[in-house]
C-alpha cells in the first residue's frame, strides 16, 4: 500500500489474525488492493488513481462499504457528503474499532440488521452529494 496509514493498518490486520487473501497491484499511480479476512470480516485496502479507501464487508453479505459508511452507521450519524475522509482517518477508525467490527461481522443477526442501514447510508450520502452540487452548495 502507498501511505503509512494503510501500511500500518495492514500490519495491524495481520497481527490480529486476519489472513491476507487476494491482492492486485496495478501498473500506475500505486493502483491496487489487498484483501484481509478472518472468515467473518473482510477488509479491503484499495488505492485507485492515488485515492486510498478502506472497504469493509461481513463475509456473509454481498456488498462492501467504505469505512466512512460503517462509521456513520455505528455512530448513528449521517455519512459525510461528497469526498471520503482521508485514508488516515479511515484507517484509524478501523484500527480503533477492529475488535468490535469483527464481533459484529461474526454475529448473523447483527449483520442482517446492519446491512440495510449500510445500504441506506451509502445511498443517502450520494443523494446529499448530488443535491448539494445541483443547488450550488458543493
Amino acid at each position: 500500500m502507498v501511505s503509512d496509514a494503510m501500511t500500518r493498518l495492514a500490519e495491524r490486520l495481520r497481527a490480529a489474525g486476519l489472513v491476507a487473501g487476494q491482492s492486485k497491484q496495478g501498473a500506475g499511480f500505486g493502483d491496487g488492493y489487498e484483501r484481509y479476512s478472518d472468515g467473518a470480516l473482510e477488509v479491503t485496502l484499495q488505492s485507485d488513481r492515488g485515492q486510498e479507501v478502506v472497504y469493509l464487508r461481513a463475509t456473509g453479505e454481498g456488498e462492501s462499504f467504505d469505512a466512512d459508511i460503517w462509521r456513520a452507521v455505528l455512530d448513528g450519524e449521517p455519512a459525510p457528503a461528497g469526498a471520503l475522509r482521508p485514508a488516515a482517518d479511515q484507517c484509524a477508525f478501523v484500527e480503533r474499532q477492529l475488535d468490535g467490527l469483527r464481533r459484529l461481522a461474526a454475529h448473523p443477526d447483527a449483520t442482517g440488521e446492519l446491512a440495510p442501514k449500510l445500504r441506506r447510508a451509502h445511498r443517502d450520502r450520494f443523494l446529499r452529494s448530488d443535491l448539494g452540487r445541483r443547488s450550488g452548495q458543493d
